[in-house]
């Protein structure tokens, strides 16, 4: 659902970026106004932090999410915990994908960013590891892993990348890209850090259920970030495509009061 408000009320303020609706003295829905400057294969975009707008989808012709369980809004977030509290975009996993977002874990934790571990497979045959997009913590500071499953005629093979360093109350901009048959890599755009896998890459995606945010298919795995915005798109953009959308986004922050 795009937000309209009286013209007499409003300017319009084109960057480069894109485009974003100012209301003058007015600070309210955290998505106003805001037209994706890369629509290619654009199917979920939402940006948390008001209670009665965490499942809805501000992509061009986007279905609704499921809220599953009750959120912890904050002023510029939403945690999705405890245990079982998620949200699920109503996707199913494609062969190329690639999702944008940004996150603060407060503490050395878990945040489950997209996932559909543990969930049926789309052929029928049983479950997969999937999907997984999260940190791990370790004694100073968190691993972001990347994991997703490939498959060679009944053999499921999981394909992971790693980064360390990742620290708490720190806001990353993430961009998670996979190319079914070719490569996986993730970049924390704000932080010029990267990691990808291209060897052993030969093997289309093993289908997996559709794609969570803040939790999976299997209900005991614990959640305890801060999710700020998300965007996916069910295909592998490029390059340009990935530095035009970061540019959006980061200013998308920046409007909000957010420092990245």
């Amino acid at each position: 659902m795009w937000h309209f408000v009286a013209r007499q009320s409003l300017f319009k303020e084109n960057k480069l970026w894109g485009s974003r609706i100012i209301v003058p003295g007015y600070f309210g829905d955290k998505g106003l106004g805001f037209d994706p400057l890369v629509r290619r294969g654009l199917k979920y975009l939402n940006f948390y932090g008001e209670a009665d707008k965490t499942g809805r989808n501000l992509a061009p012709d986007g279905v609704a999410a499921t809220v599953l369980g009750s959120p912890v809004v904050q002023e510029n977030g939403v945690q999705f915990t405890p245990a079982g509290t998620l949200l699920d975009t109503g996707i199913l996993q494609p062969l190329d994908f690639t999702f944008f977002t940004i996150f603060n874990c407060p503490t050395l934790s878990q945040i489950l960013l997209l996932s559909n571990f543990n969930g049926p497979r789309q052929s029928g045959s049983g479950t997969t590891q999937g999907v997984v997009l999260r940190t791990q913590p370790g004694s100073t500071n968190m691993t972001l892993n990347f994991a997703v499953n490939t498959i060679n005629g009944g053999v499921s093979t999981q394909r992971t990348v790693a980064l360390g360093g990742l620290l708490t109350n720190t806001n990353y901009l993430l961009c998670a890209r996979f190319k079914s048959g070719q490569k996986m890599d993730f970049k924390i755009l704000n932080k010029a850090l990267s990691a990808e896998k291209t060897t052993d890459m030969g093997d289309p995606a093993d289908l997996g259920a559709k794609l969570r945010i803040g939790g999976s298919y299997q209900s005991d795995l614990t959640n305890a970030g801060i999710h700020r915005m998300s965007a996916l798109h069910n295909v592998a953009l490029t390059d340009d495509e990935i530095t035009k959308a970061a540019t959006q986004w980061t200013a998308w922050a920046k409007a909000v009061g957010l420092t990245i």
